[in-house]
């Protein structure tokens, strides 16, 4: 195998590959990057809900300070049971 430059070998596959190799190493995990963040976000997320994702969706001016966490944190039975 030759010593060859990084820019020869790209080249070579562009030429007779018609970039679609290439194209597929760089914009897919690019676009798989940018498809699992907002995934994580609309769906995942503590804050996550039907109502912020058709915000993010449909609404122009979208902020995601108004879907803050607002769910009480749940009470542990241990807890519940000292009290008592």
């Amino acid at each position: 195998m030759t010593d060859r430059g990084v820019m020869e070998i790209i080249i070579h596959v562009g030429l007779y590959n018609g970039f679609v190799t290439i194209q597929m190493y760089w914009f897919g995990p690019l676009v798989g990057g940018v498809l699992a963040g907002l995934l994580y976000d609309l769906l995942f997320a503590a804050n996550a809900s039907v109502a912020k994702t058709k915000a993010f969706f449909t609404k122009r001016d979208y902020d995601d300070s108004q879907f803050a966490e607002s769910r009480q944190p749940s009470t542990s039975v241990a807890s519940t049971s000292a009290q008592t």
